[in-house]
């Protein structure tokens, strides 16, 4: 908590003012710790913790467009993967370092400080989008979209995620899915370039695409030598297994109960209903992204 709140002052996220300054029956939104677990590709786990504002008590008039953040189509990434390996092109994959506060807020939003650094009589006024603001998805794709254009990107019409730059040395695309981005590069030059492009305005988490790697929880291996790349999200799925009481089935070949027989317009009621509708959800990211063979049941 002490590495995450040290980034919000650095990043100027803030400004620290007096309570009595605010404007009488200006709405102050209270904050929650969220703490996360991530799975390395080393199989090591990594401890985070963010400082989330409780956008869902916003008052508000936002609408869909105020809020609304495009990301690449999974079908875009797996289709620039394949063009890497068919083409032995370059892959440069990165995570943006809190990718949220880069994006500025127009308007004024007053917050609590975190749980367990109050500064009695101050709260502070939002200079940057932080977590849990309905608005900071759509900042900070405008401003990653805004750099880079200024790079010479301009993003595909098919797909608003994917971003394309031609040049006299080559190439370059980038695929980008909130903070992950993937730059497939048709030169070891368009790479360098790429990455001290990026350097210019984001500190970047750089991911060793020369062994195993992730995309979006998906397993990338790429074997150059064979001309070959695999996608695999088992730990996904195994983690779609334990949030679904079914850690113990036994796998089958087959997707389905071959003995099944489905009638149109039969339906039988679920005890849960959103449980049913995470379920389905999560089948479904599977069968889009490296498991179509389980489409016909999603």
């Amino acid at each position: 908590m002490d590495y995450e709140l040290a980034k919000l002052e650095e990043m100027n996220t803030w400004s620290e003012i007096d309570k009595g300054d605010i404007p009488q029956g200006t709405q102050v939104l209270p904050g929650m710790w969220v703490h996360i677990v991530k799975n390395l590709e080393s199989g090591d786990k990594k401890f985070r913790s963010h400082w989330v504002v409780r956008g869902d008590q916003q008052k508000t008039n936002l609408s869909l467009s105020d809020t609304f953040a495009p990301i690449s189509h999974i079908s875009s990434l797996r289709i620039l993967l394949a063009l890497a390996t068919l083409k032995d092109l370059r892959i440069f994959a990165w995570d943006v370092d809190s990718a949220y506060l880069h994006g500025k807020i127009d308007h004024d939003i007053y917050i609590t400080f975190p749980d367990g650094y109050e500064k009695p009589g101050k709260i502070a006024k939002l200079n940057k989008a932080l977590y849990g603001l309905p608005e900071a998805a759509r900042v900070w794709r405008e401003d990653l979209e805004e750099k880079l254009r200024s790079l010479g990107f301009e993003p595909l019409g098919s797909d608003s995620g994917v971003f394309l730059r031609k040049s006299a040395t080559g190439i370059t695309t980038i695929d980008t899915h909130v903070d992950d981005g993937t730059g497939i590069c048709s030169s070891e030059e368009e790479e360098s370039k790429l990455k001290a492009d990026f350097q210019m305005f984001y500190k970047i988490k750089e991911k060793d695409t020369s062994k195993l790697f992730k995309v979006l929880g998906i397993l990338v291996t790429r074997d150059t030598h064979q001309g070959t790349i695999k996608l695999s999200q088992s730990e996904y799925v195994d983690s779609i297994l334990q949030r679904f009481d079914m850690s113990d089935c036994n796998p089958v070949v087959t997707p389905t109960d071959k003995g099944s027989h489905l009638q149109d317009g039969e339906t039988a009621a679920y005890e849960d209903k959103k449980r049913y509708q995470a379920l389905t959800g999560s089948l479904t990211y599977a069968a889009m992204s490296t498991r179509p063979d389980i489409g016909y049941i999603t």
